[in-house]
């Protein structure tokens, strides 16, 4: 008899513990369950080692749901293109409550809202540890949209290649165009460049060299200019207040006729005397002491610049 109370007892503690790991899955999953999943896919060209079935998938780091199958598009949508056949197709499974935006509105169309404004999906790894993850962001940079052959039963997340991927797309490129470049004929142009170069500093050397006396002469007729034109300067500053601006402007005019032919000699003297370098030193060194002597002469009489120009006499003074 005693036998058979322990019996008893031990069935109901066994019963009893049955029912409470059972009561604290319910309570433990019971939101979620009573709510369902919400599902959405995404599609890889690229291989996706180290994602599995169960994996994470983030959302700007936080966890909202995670990868249910992984297969190939071909396999989920016969009517796929050829081109598309191959590609990885991974099914995600969302908690509602973590993707809802406000009651009211769905958890699929708040997903599809986040898709219109740029959500894209990356397989990115955890690690050290070898496994991967799906991370759900918006790129800082533009990604141009895909078309696909199939018409997905989900909402579908376009995919976005991940920092390695992108690193080892841009080092392709480069290297493809490292690889276009036709380094001889590159060298080649740089050395014509450099000897040209070193020419053109030996003729400039010789030049400075045989003509240094007259270049030398030059500075100082150009220094003895300099200091005249200054003491014009202050001679004429004393005499502003007297200007009579109808006098200097026809007198400006002059100066600028002058300084126009003068131009015009001298891009002609240019031209005829381009052969002789030591011809066009002389003829700058006369210039330089003409333009002193000018400057010579203003400085003792500065009203020459502002004073008018002699007119013709009236009819009536004519004899």
């Amino acid at each position: 008899m005693a036998n058979h109370e322990n019996y008893a007892k031990i069935g109901f503690a066994v019963v009893a513990g049955v029912v409470a790991i059972v009561a604290t899955l319910v309570y433990l999953g019971g939101a979620d369950a009573g709510q369902g999943v919400v599902f959405a896919e995404t599609y890889s060209d690229s291989p996706v080692s180290g994602l599995s079935v169960g994996s994470d998938v983030n959302m700007r780091g936080v966890k909202v749901g995670e990868v249910r199958e992984i297969s190939f598009v071909g396999t989920e949508y016969p009517e796929a293109s050829d081109a598309d056949v191959p590609k990885i197709h991974i099914l995600m499974a969302f908690t509602p409550r973590k993707m809802r935006k406000r009651e009211g509105v769905a958890p699929e169309e708040h997903l599809r809202e986040l898709v219109r404004r740029g959500l894209h999906a990356t397989v990115a790894s955890s690690g050290v540890t070898g496994l991967s993850k799906v991370e759900l962001n918006f790129p800082r940079s533009e990604i141009a949209p895909r078309e696909i052959s199939w018409r997905p039963r989900h909402v579908c997340i376009p995919p976005a290649p991940s920092m390695l991927e992108s690193f080892s797309d841009a080092a392709a490129k480069f290297m493809n165009q490292v690889n276009r470049m036709d380094f001889s004929s590159v060298w080649s142009n740089v050395s014509s460049v450099a000897e040209s170069a070193a020419r053109v500093a030996g003729n400039v050397d010789r030049l400075v060299e045989d003509e240094k006396d007259g270049v030398a002469a030059i500075v100082r007729k150009l220094d003895e200019t300099a200091t005249s034109a200054k003491a014009l300067t202050d001679g004429i500053r004393d005499q502003v207040g007297r200007i009579d601006l109808s006098s200097a402007w026809s007198n400006v005019t002059s100066v600028a006729e002058s300084a126009a032919r003068a131009a015009g000699n001298i891009d002609r003297l240019v031209e005829e005397e381009k052969g002789g370098v030591a011809a066009i030193v002389r003829k700058l060194d006369e210039a330089a002491t003409s333009a002193k002597d000018f400057a010579e002469e203003l400085k003792e009489n500065p009203s020459l610049l502002i004073r008018a120009n002699d007119g013709e006499p009236l009819p009536e003074t004519q004899r």
